[in-house]
């Protein structure tokens, strides 16, 4: 980095010194760059915002949202909009947000798409990026050409320089190797989300967003190309935000992401506080939102990343809860066992398994992985339905006065040696109550309120992984953005089938008590996060 890039990010993270300050790891190897990561300057609680932040470069920007992607270019749409900003500001702006914008090429990480790790996960993708920059910038020059011979055309001469016009240089032109070294930034510290709106968040409406072409000196060709395909790529918002770029991933991480569906530009990051963080601590993000998966399958996802993970879960300081077993202690009736650093764990009364019970568990993992293959119809998963609905609908909650969610132990025997909120079971009922052509037999086989007895069973094993008995800052995650769903959708289920007709009293109540839990849960894990419920 150079020193003048050096004084302009000191004086970018300047704004921020109350918040948030940025500082290196060294590396034993002086020829590999030091890592850089975000430590607060002050404590954090739960539900506090650490900072918000407004983008470099984003899709919902009115220049962005007048291109029309090409699906000739082998690059996402929503990065092809980002491209075609990048290039206008680079020969319209010469002042602080193209400043930013170039800042922000020559300072972020590429790692996520050049280092040894990404490049093994995917051979071809450096080859891939380098031909599409080439294409693009292809492309841009062809553009730039044909507009220019249509300004000839018209007649108008080029006005003379003014004096000392010839020293300002020659107007910008992109090279492939910038584009490319801008889809590696793309790559390595974009921050997107759906461009639909998330009920959760009470997002109830899709954002109005120009598309019109009009003075787009790309739009006819791709314009064309649009209305030939037969379907759409979907297309998300997404945004370079320098200094979130600067957060490292962990799988328990600190704080959360939260982005707006933006109607207009430019949308605010907002980061909040999901654990309580001391001054000095460093602040963390989690690079995916897969909260119930095992740990080996957590660290492929970020291997595509271009790194292996080794945060306090990875590395087994913190149990892999996903995995989660029944405790051998007869002494225990409630404990789960997982894997740690040590061996497999009684998270109640610290027991540890044998190494027979380890395999017989390993076994049974196996064998409800390959009830994917026949989900639809598989006599162990039909049992299984069979038997949380019978037992969530004769216990609601375990303690009404204290919002505890039902026990899930009576569901031992049917999947024994697992606990019954192991994530190989909990993801197939989860697949289950999400999949309309899934949950509409069921609905039949059960009656209506099958989906409410499902949740009821989802948001109580999450409850049970996360320790959430112990109190959100005692908990393993804190907040949780799983948990947070799962109730905002029980909640509106129980309000729904609370507000049919000829509903009984009885029932209604029933209804309306995990409706309330379930809104409590919704608060209290949307602390900075939620709309209205």
């Amino acid at each position: 980095m150079t020193t003048d890039y050096q004084k302009q990010l000191d004086a970018y993270l300047g704004q921020y010194a109350d918040n948030v300050e940025l500082r290196l790891h060294p590396q034993s190897d002086p020829s590999i760059p030091a890592d850089r990561y975000l430590v607060a300057t002050r404590d954090y609680k739960i539900g506090e915002v650490i900072f918000t932040e407004s983008p470099i470069l984003h899709t919902q920007h009115p220049y962005a949202q007048t291109f029309q992607p090409s699906t000739n270019l082998n690059l996402a749409f929503d990065w092809q909009r980002i491209l075609h900003l990048y290039a206008h500001l680079r020969t319209t702006d010469d002042g602080p947000e193209c400043a930013l914008v170039k800042l922000g090429l020559n300072v972020l990480s590429v790692d996520g798409a050049t280092n040894a790790i990404a490049q093994e996960e995917d051979e071809d993708k450096l080859k891939d990026h380098k031909e599409s920059a080439k294409a693009w910038v292809n492309r841009w020059k062809e553009r730039r050409r044909n507009k220019n011979k249509k300004k000839k055309k018209g007649g108008a001469a080029a006005p003379a320089p003014a004096a000392g016009e010839e020293e300002k240089g020659e107007e910008w032109v992109p090279t492939v190797e910038e584009i490319e070294r801008l889809i590696h930034v793309l790559e390595t510290n974009c921050h997107s989300r759906s461009s639909h709106p998330d009920p959760v968040r009470g997002e109830t409406a899709s954002p109005t967003t120009s598309t019109s072409t009009k003075g787009d000196d790309w739009e006819d060709e791709d314009a064309a190309e649009k209305e030939d395909e037969d379907e759409e790529e979907e297309e998300e918002q997404c945004g370079l935000f320098l200094l979130a770029s600067f957060m490292n991933h962990s799988c328990l991480p600190t704080a959360s992401v939260l982005l707006p569906l933006a109607s207009s530009s430019p949308p605010t990051l907002t980061l909040i506080c999901t654990k309580p963080i001391k001054t000095g601590e460093e602040v963390t993000i989690s690079y995916h939102d897969q909260e119930f998966i095992q740990t080996e399958d957590r660290r492929m996802l970020l291997r595509r990343r271009g790194f292996v993970c080794e945060c306090v879960m990875c590395s087994g300081d913190v149990a892999d809860y996903a995995r989660a077993a029944l405790c051998t202690n007869s002494g225990c009736t409630d404990g789960i066992a997982s894997p740690t650093a040590s061996g497999w764990l009684c998270d109640t009364c610290s027991h540890q398994l044998s190494d027979e019970q380890v395999s017989e568990i390993e076994q049974a993992e196996e064998e409800w992985e390959e009830e994917w293959e026949e989900l639809g119809s598989s006599p162990l998963i039909t049992a299984l339905v069979s038997s949380l609905i019978s037992h969530i609908s004769t216990t609601p909650l375990a303690d009404p006065n204290t919002c505890q969610p039902p026990s899930l132990l009576k569901l031992r025997e049917a999947t024994s040696p697992l606990h019954p909120a192991h994530t190989h079971i909990s993801s197939l009922i989860r697949h289950l109550t999400f999949t309309p052509t899934l949950i509409t037999p069921l609905r039949l086989d059960h009656g209506l309120d099958t989906p409410f007895h499902l949740l009821q069973y989802l948001l109580s094993s999450a409850y049970r992984l996360l320790r959430l008995d112990r109190g959100v800052e005692g908990s393993v995650r804190g907040l949780s953005e799983e948990v947070r769903h799962l109730a905002y959708w029980l909640a509106k289920e129980g309000k729904d089938l609370g507000g049919r007709e000829g509903v009984k009293e009885g029932e209604r109540e029933r209804f309306a008590l995990v409706e309330g839990w379930a809104e409590g849960v919704w608060g209290e894990h949307g602390r900075g996060l939620n709309g209205q419920l």
